[in-house]
């Protein structure tokens, strides 16, 4: 009679449990994803033609995934180079400690400053490199100024394994640090904020076009 009750009990805790993952995973789907829908293409990034399509359907960010290494002194680390325009996210927040004399959204801590880009990253590239918030650090051929500690990305949890410390900078610094050769294994994601669409539809017609 003991072992068919802690029997029944446990089925039920599973059971319980589950439907609450499930629950809360359906729930937070958009968080996960950053978006309600996304469309990645690998080496390129999306030509005008595809880029209207997503634009179409609502509002999109892009973001722009490379393995690179980053340098300070004698010292250099892997890194999961993450570079984002100023729509992202648009689900969620990202969560990020400044660095003195830093502050504002993520755009701004990214932004410029004496004609230094910022760049934000996990604390691992700091233990890695013995570096601190405002320190500089190099990327490709480009210095940047480590404006704060990335916390939290909304859609971490989908990006898969990674190597080394994610850094996130902008789309828009990207160029100076001479990456985006021939060859190079970047990812484009395009994450889409449905507006009048529903999913399927939506990617019906990506995958058409």
């Amino acid at each position: 009679i003991v072992c068919l009750a802690l029997g029944v009990g446990t089925i039920a805790a599973v059971g319980s449990v589950g439907s609450a993952l499930e629950g809360a995973g359906s729930g937070g789907a958009r968080t996960f994803l950053g978006g309600d829908l996304e469309a990645s293409i690998g080496y390129r990034a999306a030509n005008a033609e595809e880029r209207a399509l997503f634009n179409s359907f609502g509002r999109v960010t892009e973001v722009i995934e490379i393995a690179a290494r980053a340098t300070a002194g004698s010292k250099s680390a892997l890194i999961g180079l993450r570079a984002v325009d100023g729509a992202y996210p648009l689900v969620g927040a990202v969560g990020v400690t400044p660095a003195a004399g830093e502050g504002g959204a993520l755009a701004g801590l990214l932004a410029p400053k004496n004609g230094v880009y910022g760049a934000v990253a996990e604390p691992l590239l700091f233990d890695r490199l013995g570096l601190k918030p405002g320190d500089l650090v190099r990327i490709g051929n480009e210095s940047f100024r480590l404006a704060g500690t990335l916390d939290q990305l909304p859609d971490q949890a989908l990006r898969g394994f990674e190597l080394g410390a994610t850094v996130l900078v902008s789309t828009s610094s990207l160029s100076g640090t001479g990456l985006l050769g021939p060859g190079v294994l970047a990812r484009y994601r395009y994450k889409i904020a449905l507006s009048g669409h529903s999913y399927a539809e939506a990617a019906a017609e990506i995958r058409e076009r």
